[in-house]
């Protein structure tokens, strides 16, 4: 997926590109619904308000995806199981190992976060400088 953003910030070689979400996009639900803009730093060196385009590979989308819904999914499932197991006539008991197999799933998240940001790997990339003005058009969408 392309996005264009604008950069706002520029200094010691890294740049901060603002994103608008476009007014289409409210629709798809692709975009987060509470944030009209969001930024991003990358490496680079631009002028403020030079547009950019900015990659994030679709691999990289659905990885994120998977870490984000279905390992907490898969671990709120695997604590309803395991609370069955363990306890098969208490449902509260249950429902308890699912929700704390939930919140070990999210401490998980959050404490390798920081080694994730630092390996790159989940890093976009400034593909190139923006021709023409800023759309308004939904760009949840691939455009590659």
């Amino acid at each position: 997926m392309i996005r264009t953003g604008e950069v706002i910030k520029s200094e010691n070689d890294s740049v901060l590109i603002k994103f608008s979400r476009p007014t289409a996009c409210g629709k798809c639900g692709m975009c987060p619904k509470s944030q009209r803009e969001f930024s991003l730093l990358l490496s680079g060196n631009y002028p403020i308000g030079e547009l950019l385009d900015v990659k994030l590979t679709d691999g990289k989308i659905a990885a994120a995806s998977v870490l984000s819904y279905v390992f907490p999914l898969s671990m709120l499932l695997a604590g309803l199981a395991l609370g069955y197991v363990l306890f098969p006539n208490n449902e509260l008991i249950i429902a308890l190992c699912a929700f704390l197999m939930l919140a070990v799933s999210y401490l998980v998240l959050l404490l390798t976060e920081k080694k994730r940001r630092g390996s790159g790997k989940w890093r976009a990339e400034i593909v190139g400088i923006h021709e023409g003005e800023l759309s308004d058009e939904c760009t949840g969408a691939a455009r590659d």
